[in-house]
């Protein structure tokens, strides 16, 4: 009786730990489905414990959420979820409603995953703003403020407007030589500052400023932008000159030459011509060659707002 006792008893936990196994690998199956249909519909950043560590990118509204020290800010997805933010190089007081977030994922609080936001995008000005430094994407115009903290810049239409201590400074307007002048390119108004002897300097990230009139100066971005600088003086314009970056040819094959031999199977550059396009894109097109010695004609698209993404249009050995 006993021995039948225990085997009755034996064959009574097994099925026990049978059927617990069961419901646990349910429930974890039903948690797997449920975390990809989540992160699948409706552009959902859902943040996974395996993400901690790696960078994210969250579309969201932004706003004031003080966790001290846990974090000092949140953005809620367009799902409703909340994820808390901080930053030590983005000062997020100063933004607010629907942004874009580039952060790393540092751990969870609760349920709440905490990321440390390294740039910041403003979809309605088209800047991405990272360390102090601003990237107008459609203006393909950086100011990089890193090192001067009480200097800001923010978009205003087709204008950019730099601030000092929050007050306005400088007005800065981008414009296509070609439209102003119908068909022709900058060096067309370059030869004209130089003829009329206008004051002119290089600044000592290599670009020439024009003297266009007494508040006024001009930069040009090889022969398709020009940049005019409204109100300004003569100093304000020579210590700006050093914080400008243009996103030119030069400025491409510079920064972004490996990414461009990677996808075009080239180990050196032999041409390039850049063309840009209204909405803050641009083709680049280049003549190379491969490790084999061969020539190769290679067309990409640029896409600087989105992380540099590139779309390869055309390669030809």
């Amino acid at each position: 009786m006993i021995i039948r006792k225990i085997r009755k008893d034996g064959i009574v936990n097994v099925r026990k730990v049978v059927k617990w196994v069961i419901v646990i690998a349910v429930v974890l199956i039903v948690l797997k489905a449920m975390s990809y249909l989540r992160s699948s519909q409706n552009n959902s950043t859902w943040i996974t414990v395996d993400q901690i560590g790696k960078e994210v990118t969250i579309d969201g509204y932004l706003s004031p959420d003080n966790q001290f020290p846990y974090y000092t800010h949140s953005i809620v997805d367009k799902t409703k979820d909340k994820m808390g933010l901080k930053s030590a190089t983005v000062n997020l007081n100063n933004y607010k409603g629907q942004v874009e977030i580039i952060g790393k994922v540092e751990k969870f609080l609760k349920f709440t995953p905490i990321i440390e936001v390294t740039a910041i995008k403003l979809p309605s000005q088209r800047v991405v703003i990272k360390n102090n430094s601003y990237f107008f994407a459609d203006q393909f115009f950086i100011l990089d403020f890193s090192d001067q903290s009480q200097l800001s810049a923010v978009g205003s239409g087709n204008e950019i407007i730099v601030l000092f201590d929050n007050k306005p400074v400088v007005t800065i307007e981008r414009f296509i030589c070609s439209k102003l002048l119908k068909g022709q390119n900058c060096n067309i108004l370059i030869d004209d500052y130089i003829k009329n002897s206008k004051d002119n300097f290089t600044s000592l990230r290599g670009y020439s400023f024009y003297k266009h009139n007494d508040t006024t100066w001009t930069v040009f971005a090889g022969e398709t932008f020009g940049y005019v600088f409204k109100n300004i003086d003569d100093d304000m314009m020579l210590n700006l000159s050093n914080m400008i970056k243009l996103v030119d040819e030069n400025f491409i094959l510079a920064n972004k030459a490996s990414q461009i031999k990677d996808a075009c199977w080239a180990t050196e550059i032999l041409s390039s011509e850049v063309k840009y396009k209204t909405e803050g894109t641009f083709t680049i097109t280049i003549k190379g060659k491969t490790k084999e010695k061969n020539t190769v004609d290679c067309s990409l698209g640029f896409d600087p707002w989105n992380q540099w993404s590139i779309k390869k249009l055309s390669v030809i050995k």
